[in-house]
């Protein structure tokens, strides 16, 4: 009888888990017009292909966006409601050089800011990163990295600044940059303090091909490293500090679209989270990554309506914005290049902590007999 009543309640403690609040992917109604900021033809959001990535600044709760609508700008908008609330100083003759001055953006969880500028060629034309210590200061007067990166194949130009990550805080920030240009040896270079520069070029099993040109992130830690081009397969890499040699995490991992790319991560409450944006129509989908070899779609939304204009650069960005551990929830923002900004609220159950109970009931039941 104990042990009938212990599976009892082992199957109970399921139930439980089973009707629990399922995941869900809501846009925001309070941002934009029902979690959409549309983009607006002329404007610093618009249509014209010239903006490409925005940042979330955990300090500020705000999003940045690059543009080169006008000339270049650094626009702010509440990360609440979508309204312009202020403009970044680039200062005066700092922000120079480049196939696009300013591309992709991105902030630190201690309110840093960090611009990239975009090169064809970075054997001969220097890759920058600027620095801005928080939103209302003006930039500093020196990039934070200046500096040309050899091409994998060396007669083929390395193309940067398409695809661009922030971790870390203070003099721990850095950056990553993906490499592009359709090369046969493709890989990341990682920015740290002082320009300091390692280039990952060859992986362990091989990978090759630019793999992370269009959409990148870092994973779990500084040393993870995650991308998709369109067309493409999922890879998760790894790299130690000044070593070329990265090693694989995961195989060739299919998502559920070609078109998706841009990507963040992040840990919500226990769970390892992977959005992804589909670049042709503005769809996010959300995965859990506990096995890199078999992400799992967790839920999808696509908060924009009408006609779009067409993403043909396959541009954009996805960001986590403020994340309630405790609840298991988190704001995900979305923008495909000339489809405007979306915005949602993620929510996860925890990680298996009620199943796990009940599936130690079980066992403990049948260790008994």
């Amino acid at each position: 009888m104990k042990n009938v009543v212990l599976s009892l309640v082992a199957l109970a403690g399921l139930a439980a888990v089973a009707s629990a609040a399922p995941v869900s992917l809501t846009p925001n109604s309070g941002f934009g017009v029902n979690g959409w900021l549309a983009p607006v033809a002329g404007s610093t959001l618009g249509t014209s292909n010239n903006e490409r990535s925005f940042a979330y600044n955990p300090a500020t709760g705000n999003l940045i966006v690059a543009s080169r609508t006008g000339g270049n700008s650094l626009k702010t908008y509440s990360g609440a409601t979508g309204a312009q609330v202020g403009t970044l100083n680039l200062g005066s003759g700092v922000v120079t050089g480049g196939t696009f001055q300013i591309n992709q953006v991105g902030a630190t969880r201690d309110g840093q800011i960090f611009v990239g500028n975009l090169q064809t060629d970075t054997r001969t034309n220097n890759i920058k990163i600027y620095r801005w210590s928080n939103e209302s200061a003006a930039v500093d007067s020196t990039p934070w990295a200046n500096t040309t990166v050899a091409s994998p194949v060396g007669a083929v130009a390395l193309r940067m600044g398409d695809s661009m990550d922030v971790t870390g805080s203070g003099t721990d920030a850095r950056v990553v940059m993906g490499h592009g240009n359709n090369l046969a040896i493709g890989g990341y270079t990682i920015f740290q303090a002082g320009g300091v520069k390692t280039s990952v070029t060859t992986f362990s099993p091989a990978l090759t091909g630019s793999r992370f040109r269009l959409g990148l992130t870092f994973g779990a830690n500084a040393n993870e490293v995650y991308g998709k081009v369109s067309s493409d397969s999922l890879y998760g890499t790894s790299y130690v500090d000044g070593n070329s040699v990265g090693t694989r995490l995961s195989t060739a991992i299919a998502l559920t679209s070609g078109g998706e790319s841009q990507m963040d991560y992040a840990n919500i409450g226990g769970a390892p989270i992977l959005a992804v944006l589909d670049q042709n129509n503005s769809t996010l989908r959300v995965y859990n990554l506990t096995d890199p070899n078999n992400p799992v779609l967790l839920a999808s939304a696509n908060a924009t309506s009408g006609t779009l204009a067409s993403n043909a650069n396959g541009s954009g960005s996805v960001q986590f914005g403020a994340i309630d551990h405790a609840n298991q929830t988190a704001t995900i923002y979305a923008m495909a290049t000339n489809q405007g900004i979306s915005s949602y609220t993620f929510v996860v159950p925890a990680p298996g902590s009620a199943a796990l109970l009940a599936l130690g009931g079980l066992v403990a039941t049948r260790r008994r007999r």
